[in-house]
């Protein structure tokens, strides 16, 4: 059987990086995750193997190109979501962000609870926010019924989607 790509971001650069149910990418260990060079070949800088759980799937990836001359440091980090609710050691309820290199992101959603249930597409706006789609329905604690917008730190925008409802199903 082959593992599913679920989905897939480019980063500005030109790297392209994917997400899904595989576990490694030519034989290389990639814990559903990778990003490739230009050339077509694996991204051998950027290392998040270990990371998720087995049994995880990732939904969503995007990449952080925001426009923001206060959030430069963020740009090329990378946000999954998914069916996780840590990765590596660190409680991460189904969205996280990682660094260039792959490693978790401490300063992203640091101290909060995330999305209760699946993530299945992230999108990182020019401003540096993050917006999630899933079968959740609260984020953070609060009620957001399957569409949420994050901050740039991972903290829930209430000022999007604020009194509404969202989506039905």
């Amino acid at each position: 059987m082959i593992a599913a790509i679920n989905a897939v971001a480019f980063n500005g650069g030109g790297q392209l990086v994917i997400a899904g149910q595989f576990t490694n990418v030519n034989g290389v260990a990639r814990g559903r995750l990778a990003r490739f060079n230009l050339d077509g070949t694996l991204d051998t800088a950027f290392t998040p193997a270990a990371l998720l759980p087995a049994g995880t799937v990732l939904n969503g990836v995007a990449v952080d190109r925001n426009t923001s001359s206060f959030l430069t440091a963020n740009v090329g980090r990378v946000v999954i979501g998914g069916t996780f609710t840590n990765v590596g050691a660190v409680t991460r309820g189904r969205v996280a962000r990682l660094n260039a290199d792959g490693t978790l992101d401490n300063t992203f959603l640091n101290g909060l609870a995330g999305a209760d249930n699946t993530v299945d597409a992230a999108a990182v706006q020019n401003d540096g926010k993050v917006v999630l789609v899933g079968s959740f329905s609260t984020v953070n604690g609060v009620s957001r019924g399957g569409v949420a917008r994050l901050n740039a730190d991972g903290t829930l925008d209430t000022g999007f989607l604020n009194g509404l409802s969202g989506a039905d199903a």
